[in-house]
Formats: C-alpha cells, structure tokens, sequence
C-alpha cells in the first residue's frame, strides 16, 4: 500500500480537512469518498492545487491559510496534516486548539515519541499507527479524542510497532550507543535500558 493510500484508509469522517496539501493529490483521491478542504500557507502550492483539482474535476475546496487559521472545522471532522516536522505539526494545532477535532491523522517526519507524548498530553489517545517502508520509514496515527495511559516505551515506537519496525529502531539505538563515550555512563545506562526493552518487545 502506498503512503497516500494508506493515510486515505484511516479516514473515518464524512468531512476531511488536508492541511498543508501540498498539490492536492491525497484531497483529490480522499474527494472521491468524503467532502474535502484542502488548504496550504503557499500561494504557489494553493495555484498548483487549484490547477490538479480542475484537472482531475475532483469536488475539492481549495483554502488559502496559514495553519487552521481560515478553516471552518467542526468537533466531527477530521484533519490530515502530513509531510510536516514534529513541531510545525504541534504548533499549527496549539495556535488553534479551539478548532481541533475529535479526530487527527498524522504523518511527521521526525520527532514521533514527542508527537506521541504532546498530542496525548492535548486530550488524545492513538486510536490506530500505522508503519510503512518506501525508501525509508513513514509513521501515520490516528488519534481520537479521549485518554489512555502509555509508557515511555510506547511513546518511543508507538503502542503496537510492527517487528520490522522494532528491529529499525533497535538498530537506531545500537548505533547510538556505539557513539556515545563511556564516561557518559547515565546517558548509556539509559540506551541500554531502551535496547533491553526493544528486544524483549520483537521476541514476544
């Protein structure tokens, strides 16, 4: 399953809103299914946009905007920000977390144990993740409104990581340790503490 088609199946909305769009390709194929507002903070992405979605004729309202800023969302709808750093991703939610749903479908690029931590601390809970490997590792969560209690380690590779994922970032740390000098011995302490961890978790 490719990316797209893989954020466009964990839509469970009527209504979808795709921030930072980008050209418009995930709103053009999600506008098949569900109505569609696709917005981005670049004039050039809103015209290239504007012209994908005349093209495909695809339902899709295209919106100018900077963050949630100019979108009109409801509590039932879903937002879709994708292709985005960690921190871009929570500032453009806590500059508007009014106009927040009850549902979120994230793509970062970076930074997921604290796109995981920050999110829950909004009043999240991750309802589904999903992995997947093109050339390098995505991570798509679906977080719906409410609470559930997660430890460090869930934070770090999501509730219910895939093998091949855990072996990923058990390798990530494998590596770290490697480069970390022996006299920073608490910082190796906990490295060790995490491989120990990521191992237990890919032999269950």
């Amino acid at each position: 399953m490719e990316r797209l088609e893989l954020l466009e199946s964990l839509v469970d909305t009527k209504k979808v809103f795709d921030v930072g769009s980008d050209h418009g390709l995930l709103a053009i194929s999600l506008s098949k299914n569900h109505e569609v507002v696709a917005s981005d903070i670049s004039k050039s992405s809103i015209k290239k946009m504007e012209e994908n979605v005349s093209k495909a004729k695809a339902n899709v309202k295209v919106v100018l905007s900077d963050g949630l800023d100019n979108l009109d969302i409801t509590k039932k709808d879903t937002v879709i920000i994708a292709g985005m750093g960690t921190y871009t991703i929570l500032k453009i939610l806590k500059n508007n977390i009014d106009k927040v749903p009850n549902t979120l479908i994230i793509q970062a690029n970076n930074n997921h144990d604290i796109l995981r931590k920050e999110i829950t601390k909004l009043g999240y809970y991750i309802d589904r993740e999903e992995t997947l490997y093109q050339n390098r590792w995505y991570t798509i969560i679906r977080f719906k409104k409410g609470y559930k209690k997660y430890s460090k380690i869930d934070y770090l590779v999501g509730p219910n990581p895939s093998k091949e994922y855990l072996n990923f970032n058990l390798g990530l740390y494998v590596k770290a340790l490697d480069k970390i000098p022996y006299k920073y011995f608490i910082k190796r302490y906990n490295i060790k503490r995490i491989i120990k961890q990521l191992k237990k978790m890919k032999d269950m």
